[in-house]
C-alpha cells in the first residue's frame, strides 16, 4: 500500500507539471530519459549512468534559444516511477522542459533540431527523420552513421552540440547502413522466445519472481526451442570464418 501510495503521488506529479503538448514554436533539443535499472547504462555507459548529471550537463551547453526537451519513459510506470525530488532537479534547471511520457516519441524526434540519448534507439531513429544525433556510448551499434556525433566527455559538449546542429543528414548513409544491417542479420522470432521464458520463470520487470528453476524444466524449455538456438549457433559460426 505504501508503495502504490507512492507511486500515485508521482503520477500525479508528473500530470500536474509535465509538458504534454508540444510547443512547436520552440527550438528543441531532445533527450529521452533511460529506464532504471537497465543493464544498457549500468554495464554500457557506467560513466553516465547519473542522468541528472547528464542533463545538467546537457542544459548548461545549450546554444542561445534552444530548450531541452526531457521525456520521462513510459516504461518507468513499472518502477513506480522516479521520486518527485529527481523530476523537481530537472526542472530548476534552465531552459529544461520535462516532458509527459504519453508524448509521442516519434513526434518529438520528427519536430527536433538535434536528438541526445546515453546510448539509446533514439540516436538511430532520428537518422530516419534526417535529424543529427548525440550519444554518449560509442557501442550504440549505429555510432558509424555520419548523423552521430559520440561525446565521451562534458567538456567537449558545446562545440558537439554546435556541430551537430549544423550537420546536413544524407538519406544515401541511412539506407547504405540498412542495406549493411540487413546482410549481416537473420530472421529469428526473438519477441516469441522472451516471451515464453517470461511466462515459462515468471520474469516480470526486471525479475525473477519464481527464483527457483527445476533442472528438468529448464531442458524441457532448451529441448522445445532447440532448433532456434542450432540457427543461432550457426549464424555465429558463419560470421566469425567471415
Amino acid at each position: 500500500r505504501i508503495q502504490q501510495s507512492k507511486k500515485n503521488k508521482r503520477k500525479e506529479f508528473i500530470n500536474s507539471n509535465f509538458i504534454q503538448k508540444i510547443n512547436f514554436d520552440d527550438k528543441i533539443i531532445y533527450f529521452p530519459l533511460t529506464y532504471e535499472p537497465e543493464k544498457s547504462i549500468l554495464l554500457g555507459s557506467p560513466f553516465f549512468t547519473n542522468q541528472i548529471a547528464v542533463v545538467s550537463n546537457i542544459a548548461k551547453s545549450l546554444p542561445v534559444g534552444y530548450t531541452l526537451y526531457v521525456k520521462e519513459h513510459p516504461g518507468m510506470d513499472e518502477q513506480g516511477w522516479r521520486d518527485v525530488s529527481y523530476y523537481e532537479q530537472i526542472l530548476d534547471l534552465p531552459n529544461v522542459k520535462l516532458i509527459h511520457p504519453n508524448v509521442s516519441n516519434e513526434e518529438l524526434v520528427k519536430n527536433c533540431s538535434l536528438a541526445m540519448t546515453i546510448r539509446g534507439t533514439v540516436g538511430l531513429e532520428s537518422a530516419f527523420f534526417e535529424k543529427p544525433a548525440i550519444n554518449f556510448n560509442a557501442n550504440s551499434g549505429y555510432s558509424e552513421l555520419p548523423s552521430v556525433q559520440t561525446v565521451t566527455d562534458f567538456e567537449k559538449l558545446p562545440d558537439a552540440i554546435k556541430s551537430s546542429l549544423a550537420r546536413k543528414i544524407n538519406v544515401y548513409d541511412v539506407n547504405k547502413y540498412l542495406d549493411y544491417m540487413n546482410k549481416i542479420s537473420f530472421d529469428y522470432d526473438h519477441t516469441d522466445f522472451t516471451s515464453e521464458f517470461s511466462k515459462k520463470f515468471n520474469f516480470q520487470v526486471g525479475y525473477l519472481s519464481k527464483v527457483k528453476i527445476e533442472p528438468e524444466e529448464m531442458v524441457d524449455f532448451l529441448n522445445e526451442y532447440d532448433s532456434m538456438f542450432e540457427l543461432i549457433s550457426q549464424e555465429f559460426l558463419k560470421k566469425l570464418s567471415k
